[in-house]
């Protein structure tokens, strides 16, 4: 529960950046209220996943265990972010060679 939570709050707060936007939606950004909401649940999960860490196993032990946690989960949005950003700029070009190949075609 500790990962899934600390997972949602790294994915949360870079959903929060501009600069991630732009990589997902394709140069559209998100204003007020909706950023306010990522980085309240990205917070919300780390600390969350931080404190189940420490009650499950100890201060020491358990910041170690929730900051490998973290590691793991940017490790992960780092590789997956570029991964997606190719996969939507592929699948716009299709759409738009697609669509241009139907507008040319007259019967």
């Amino acid at each position: 529960m500790a990962l899934l939570l600390t997972a949602l709050g790294s994915l949360g707060l870079c959903l929060a950046m501009t600069r991630h936007q732009r990589q997902l939606f394709g140069g559209k950004t998100l204003q007020g209220a909706p950023r306010w909401l990522f980085r309240l649940v990205g917070w919300l999960g780390l600390t969350l996943g931080a404190w189940l860490c420490v009650q499950h196993a100890g201060l020491g032990v358990g910041l170690t265990l929730f900051f490998a946690y973290l590691t793991v989960c940017v490790f992960c949005l780092a590789l997956l972010l570029p991964a997606l950003e190719k996969r939507r700029k592929a699948s716009d070009a299709a759409c738009h060679t697609k669509t241009a190949s139907q507008g040319n075609s007259t019967p």
